[in-house]
C-alpha cells in the first residue's frame, strides 16, 4: 500500500510486522524478509504529515537493514532498531488517522473486534507514543466494552498524566488524581438498585478541565433503566454547579438564550396554574428569573453557587438563598417551582423531586428540564451528542425512566416539550 488511509490497513501492517520479526529470527537472510520490510516501509515513507527529517531517519535505518540482510551481516540489534522505529511510525500514523474521531467526541462507528484487540496488544508499552496510541485504541471500546475502556484510559493517564498535551498542541489537560478524588458509585443514586451494567465510557480529558478524571463511565441501572456516573469527584457534587455568570461593573447580565423562549414556557404554565408564588431552583445565568419578574411572578430563588447568588441578586434586585436545594427551608408554599437543568446535577434526584412536591400548593406546577438520553437529538447524533461529555452531570434520565418516579412522588405530566434551549433535553410541566 502506498499510503495508509483506513483503519483496516493497520491490521495488514501489524500482521506483517509480527510475521517479519518471526521470519527474521528463523531465517535472517531470507529474501522474503527484505520484501516485507520494504512493503512495511512504503506507507511509512509516503506519510503526508510527517517531518522530512523523521522520514529521512527512518529511510536511512530501513535501507541500512536491507543492505545488511542482503550481505548476511545484519545483527539482532540492527533489526530491533528498525522494528522499533517502524512501530513508532505506525503509532503516529494511527493517532493521526484517529485525530478527527478524537475531536468528534471519540466515537468510532467502524470499530472492528479483531483489529481493536490487535491494536491494544500492539501498542501496549511504556514509551510515550505507544501509551498515546494505546489510549486512542482504548477509545474504540467506549461502547462495546465501556469498563475496559475506562480502566485502560485511567491506567494510561496514571502513567502519563500529560498524555493529551503531547497529542494535541491546543490541549492542556493534566491528570492529578490526588486533587480529583473520584468516588465510585456501585449503587444507583436514582433507585438504590445494585443491578448495574457499564453502558458508555465518555472521554473527559478532551474537555481540558483538570478537575475531572480523564474518563467518565456511564452505568445503566437495570432496576430503573436510567444512567448514572460510576466515577464522580466527591467535592464536585455541590461546588461545580453554577458559575454561569461573571462579576461585571454595574452587575449587567448577558442572556444566553432568547428571552422569548422563557415567556413561551410561562404562557404554557399559566394554562394550568395562574398563581404567582414562584420559586426558582438554580438560577443559572438569571435570564429565566428576569422573565419571571416581567411576567408578574412574586419570585424567590435558591442557588448552590455563591458566585451566581451574588451576581444575579445584585443585577435583578432579588434575594437569592445560597443553599443546596435539599437543605433549603421555607414556610412558604409555591404555585410554580422551576427546576431547570438541575436534576442531572444532584446526588439524590428523587429526593429533590419529592421536596419540590412538598413545597407546592395543591395544583401547583413544577417545570422541569433535564437531558433525555432517548431524545430525538441523541437518537440521531448517537454518541456524538455533547450531553455524554457533560463533565458535571451525575445522572442521565430518559422520559420512560423518569415518568414512574414522577407518578410515585405524585405528579401528573401535563405537557412534554423538546427543549428549544438545549439539544437533547426534555421540558416537562408537572402538576401536583
Amino acid at each position: 500500500m502506498k499510503e495508509l488511509t483506513h483503519f483496516s490497513d493497520f491490521k495488514i501492517l501489524i500482521e506483517m510486522l509480527y510475521s517479519v520479526r518471526t521470519a527474521y529470527y528463523d531465517t535472517p537472510n531470507d529474501t522474503n524478509t527484505v520484501n516485507t520490510i520494504l512493503s512495511i516501509s512504503e506507507p511509512i515513507l509516503n506519510r503526508k504529515n510527517s517531518s522530512e527529517e523523521n522520514l529521512k531517519q527512518y529511510s536511512t535505518v530501513a535501507i541500512s537493514l536491507v543492505d545488511l540482510i542482503k550481505l548476511g551481516k545484519a545483527t539482532d540489534k540492527d533489526f530491533e532498531v528498525w522494528y522499533q522505529r517502524a512501530k513508532i511510525h505506525l503509532a503516529e500514523m494511527f493517532i493521526s488517522l484517529s485525530y478527527d474521531f478524537l475531536n468528534n467526541d471519540n466515537y468510532f462507528p467502524d470499530s472492528d473486534d479483531e483489529l481493536d484487540k490487535m491494536l491494544l496488544e500492539f501498542f501496549d508499552g511504556d514509551f510515550f507514543i505507544f501509551r498515546a496510541a494505546h489510549y486512542v485504541a482504548s477509545r474504540r471500546y467506549a461502547l462495546k466494552d465501556p469498563m475496559l475502556c475506562y480502566k485502560n484510559t485511567m491506567s494510561d493517564f496514571e502513567k502519563e498524566p500529560e498524555l493529551l498535551q503531547k497529542i494535541f498542541a491546543n490541549k492542556h489537560y493534566c491528570y492529578s488524581p490526588e486533587k480529583i478524588k473520584d468516588a465510585i458509585y456501585n449503587v444507583c443514586p436514582i433507585c438504590d438498585s445494585e443491578e448495574e451494567k457499564p453502558f458508555y465510557c465518555a472521554d473527559q480529558a478532551i474537555l481540558d478541565h483538570n478537575s475531572f478524571s480523564p474518563a467518565k463511565l456511564w452505568m445503566k441501572c437495570n432496576g430503573c433503566g436510567n444512567l448514572y456516573a460510576y466515577n464522580f469527584p466527591v467535592w464536585n457534587m455541590g461546588e461545580i454547579n453554577g458559575h454561569y455568570t461573571s462579576k461585571t461593573e454595574g452587575q449587567v447580565l448577558t442572556p444566553r438564550n432568547q428571552l422569548v423562549k422563557y415567556s413561551n414556557i410561562f404562557n404554557h404554565i399559566k394554562k394550568f396554574n395562574l398563581g404567582t408564588k414562584y420559586l426558582e431552583v438554580g438560577v443559572g445565568s438569571g435570564e429565566m428569573l428576569a422573565v419571571a419578574l416581567e411576567m408578574g411572578y412574586d419570585v424567590s430563588a435558591v442557588e448552590i453557587c455563591r458566585e451566581d447568588c451574588e451576581n444575579i441578586s445584585g443585577a435583578l434586585g432579588v434575594d437569592i438563598v445560597w443553599s443546596d436545594f435539599l437543605k433549603y427551608k421555607s414556610e412558604q408554599k409555591y404555585d410554580v417551582i422551576i427546576m431547570g437543568d438541575i436534576l442531572e446535577h444532584v446526588s439524590k434526584p428523587i429526593d429533590a423531586l419529592q421536596k419540590a412536591y412538598d413545597l407546592l400548593n395543591n395544583n401547583g406546577i413544577l417545570w422541569l428540564s433535564t437531558p433525555n438520553f432517548n431524545s430525538a437529538f441523541t437518537r440521531m447524533r448517537k454518541f456524538t451528542d455533547p450531553m455524554w461529555n457533560q463533565k458535571n452531570h451525575f445522572t442521565y434520565f430518559s422520559y420512560e425512566g423518569l415518568e414512574p418516579f414522577l407518578k410515585k412522588v405524585g405528579f401528573t405530566v401535563k405537557r412534554y416539550d423538546v427543549s428549544e434551549r438545549y439539544n437533547g433535553s426534555m421540558e416537562l410541566i408537572l402538576q401536583k
